[in-house]
């Protein structure tokens, strides 16, 4: 080797390789932590999905009962507004009445008449006048058939006599003259008491006709009572008036919606699965339940029903299958859940609300 040749040196790795490396091994763990977490909660989304059925096709329902006056009516005064709490038996409002009042007094004087006209009335006075003739009739009847048997027995006498020729012939046909006459009075004393008979009948039926008549008398003045009384509207439950349409002088016809109770004692909620989802869905199961307006809690609750019928088979106009080109939808079937009465407490829930379900497949009791 020559003096002046300089030997070969090892070339040092630069740091900016060392830094490359160190930066490519962290992007590795950086990456295998992103697909661990992903494949992490892939895997238990996916197993969440395999035990469980969801939809967001849900909301909440509860009783609504429309109030509408029975009687049609001006509207005399108005107790209620919107929103405002009622209770059973709260006067919502007033018709004016005074056309009612005329018909229930026009209704109690026919019952008072009706009921002069009863058995208590002149028909019965009349059946005691018919009786009362009869019994004379009858009377005078035994007295016609006394002295007819009497006039038989003194005419038997003077046939004897006169066939002994004791007694004259004048004397036998004075004794039979008497018993044609005893026999005629006693004929029209029989029929006197048949006449005073049928008149008995006449009274006594026409008795039960005033009756009758009293009976309908009674039952159309209960009505047009009854008729008043709808002037007076009450709330039929426990409630939240919604939805007021009514202004004092308003004309209402009966059966005429002017207000909602909306009762808030007791909601539920209407799941619309699709017909898919129904395989392994049972009454008793457990749900939870996120209520929109809550995102921050969870409501819980269980399978109450599931509805024998879709909800299009409860549409205005049914799809016809039968007619026309056919295409294939997937119906929906509403499910009934019921939510836990503890987690509603603190939580306005409203009727209408839209909600999200998921059922676990594998709690409850199967029926």
């Amino acid at each position: 080797m020559s003096q002046h040749q300089q030997p070969q040196t090892q070339p040092h790795a630069q740091p900016s390789d060392k830094v490359g490396t160190v930066r490519k091994s962290r992007k590795k763990i950086i990456l295998g932590i992103i697909v661990l977490a992903c494949a992490t909660i892939g895997g238990s989304k996916w197993w969440y999905l395999q035990n469980h059925e969801t939809t967001d096709d849900a909301q909440l329902e509860t009783h609504v009962i429309p109030v509408v006056p029975r009687v049609s009516g001006f509207v005399e005064k108005i107790y209620v507004d919107d929103e405002k709490a009622v209770k059973v038996g709260d006067t919502l409002f007033t018709l004016d009445a005074r056309d009612l009042e005329i018909k229930v007094r026009q209704a109690e004087a026919d019952f008072i008449a009706a009921q002069a006209s009863s058995k208590q009335g002149v028909a019965g006075a009349g059946v005691q006048l018919a009786e009362s003739n009869k019994s004379t009739a009858e009377a005078n009847q035994a007295a016609a058939k006394a002295d007819l048997d009497k006039a038989n027995k003194n005419a038997a006498r003077i046939r004897e006599l006169a066939q002994k020729e004791i007694a004259s012939k004048q004397q036998l046909d004075d004794a039979e003259a008497t018993v044609q006459a005893m026999q005629a009075r006693y004929q029209a004393a029989t029929q006197q008491v048949q006449g005073f008979g049928f008149g008995t009948i006449s009274a006594n039926a026409q008795v039960r006709s005033a009756d009758a008549r009293m009976v309908a008398a009674k039952a159309n003045l209960d009505a047009a009572k009854l008729q008043l009384s709808y002037a007076v509207i009450l709330a039929p439950q426990n409630g939240h008036i919604a939805k007021k349409n009514l202004e004092v002088g308003q004309l209402l016809s009966p059966n005429q919606a002017v207000m909602s109770i909306v009762m808030d004692e007791r909601v539920w909620v209407v799941a619309n699965f699709k017909e898919t989802q129904l395989h392994d869905i049972k009454a008793g199961q457990d749900v939870e339940v996120d209520v929109d307006a809550y995102a921050d809690h969870k409501f819980h609750g269980k399978v109450s029903s599931i509805q024998y019928a879709t909800g299009s088979r409860f549409s205005l106009l049914p799809a016809d299958n039968a007619s026309g080109n056919f295409t294939k939808v997937v119906q929906r079937v509403p499910v009934r859940i019921e939510i836990n009465s503890d987690d509603m407490v603190g939580y306005r829930l409203l009727p209408g609300m839209s909600v999200a379900v998921a059922i676990d497949l594998h709690s409850g009791t199967a029926q």
